[in-house]
């Protein structure tokens, strides 16, 4: 590459690179908020004496999620991986919490 191509190069890049790293800022943003929900959750379940899985609401949030990702073209196993780790860190949380 020559130098002037990787200076076109980067200049056309920059304003799409730019708005993901606002994206990536947005979900970090959202993924703080889901957290402060969760221990939420966690003291709820806590207080009644819930068990801290709940695979019901579980499959269901999987189901929808897959569901909105098929209908907007989003890679399905790229989703369930994304909301199986945040249940998976959800339940540590919960577990964790105020230990």
């Amino acid at each position: 590459m020559t130098q002037k191509y990787q200076l076109s190069l980067e200049h056309s890049l920059l304003p799409i690179r730019k708005q993901i790293d606002e994206l990536d800022a947005q979900l970090l943003n959202w993924l703080e908020k889901r957290i402060i929900l969760i221990k939420e959750v966690g003291e709820i379940k806590k207080k009644y004496s819930a068990p801290v899985l709940s695979k019901s609401r579980e499959d269901s949030i999987l189901m929808k999620v897959r569901n909105e990702a098929v209908l907007r073209g989003i890679p399905e196993l790229l989703v369930l991986d994304i909301w199986n780790a945040i249940f998976k860190a959800a339940y540590e949380l919960e577990e964790n919490h105020d230990r």
